[in-house]
């Protein structure tokens, strides 16, 4: 399905009238940077209305229905840290699956559903991404409303080790907690984990290896779950599989501990988890009635299209 193809007008539906009632502005865009076919880092300029204070904070954004002209707009977590003078968004891009998507009918007594499956503001956010390379300022805006204090929210205070577990671009939510409170001794000797399906898809390697030689405590382990055809060092399969493992009654010692070197357990680690439903439901569970984790202990941020 191409993007002149798509059911615009059925796609500005009830769901988004909630947001009609934010303010929001048109805003320049400052550089894209596309490390693979799925995802872009999108950089923005920084308002001087703009307030952002806490790492963990996101922003709305989006663009302009091309058919109703309605605002369209969703969350997306500050990539930046909030001493930097730009902000940046880490985006899914969605090219690879409009195939998939089902077809709309106005009739369709489940149309309120279908849409669901539709990532409508990051289809409209690819025509930025598509048409970047012209030089025309109306191709270069976003929409931006002003930052909001979600749940991701990061305690510089817990002496407990940070232990983020990231699938995909919800690695958007841990980024700014790196270059904010580098300092921090649960950052110093942090143990990030992100897992993704393309090698092309680890967006900030080079920022937390760095993060790394700086603090030789600090951990970074890479997961891919898909075989690339190509050579490959790190672990593969799911986060989960260390996070959440299945039960295994030969193992003796459990996948974390063995993969990292530090118990699993709340009084050692605080966890911080960001991507799909599924991994964030499925860790959750486990570390609460597994591992003896109260689920304060456990900091999440649900990632959506």
């Amino acid at each position: 399905m191409a993007s002149k193809d798509m059911p615009w007008a059925l796609l500005d539906n009830a769901y988004n009238n909630r947001f009609h009632k934010l303010e929001v502005h048109d805003v320049p865009v400052r550089q894209i940077t596309i490390p693979s076919a799925w995802n872009y880092r999108l950089f923005l300029e920084r308002p001087d209305w703009f307030s952002y204070t806490t790492p963990g904070m996101f922003a709305m954004l989006g663009k302009h229905n091309p058919v109703s002209g309605r605002v369209a707009v969703r969350a997306y977590s500050i990539v930046s840290a909030p001493h930097e003078d730009y902000l940046e968004f880490y985006i899914a891009l969605t090219g690879e699956d409009l195939s998939n998507l089902p077809r709309l009918e106005p009739e369709d007594a489940e149309l309120n559903a279908l849409v669901r499956q539709f990532p409508y503001v990051s289809m409209l956010l690819q025509d930025v991404v598509e048409k970047e390379v012209e030089v025309n300022p109306a191709f270069n805006n976003v929409l931006l409303g002003q930052a909001t204090l979600g749940s991701f929210r990061f305690d510089t205070k817990d002496p407990r080790i940070a232990v983020f577990g990231f699938t995909g671009t919800g690695v958007a939510a841990g980024v700014p907690i790196v270059r904010e409170h580098s300092w921090a001794p649960s950052v110093r000797k942090g143990i990030l984990l992100h897992g993704v399906r393309n090698p092309a898809d680890f967006a900030y390697p080079d920022e937390f290896k760095e993060h790394r030689r700086r603090y030789p405590d600090f951990q970074y382990h890479m997961f891919l779950s898909r075989d690339a055809g190509t050579p490959w060092h790190y672990p593969r399969g799911r986060i989960t599989n260390v996070l959440a493992p299945p039960e295994d009654g030969s193992a003796e010692v459990h996948p974390f501990e063995k993969l990292t070197g530090v118990p699993y357990d709340p009084n050692h680690i605080k966890l911080y988890l960001c991507g799909s439903d599924a991994m964030i439901r499925q860790v959750t569970e486990y570390a609460v009635s597994e591992r003896g984790f109260d689920r304060k202990d456990i900091v999440h941020e649900k990632f959506f299209d």
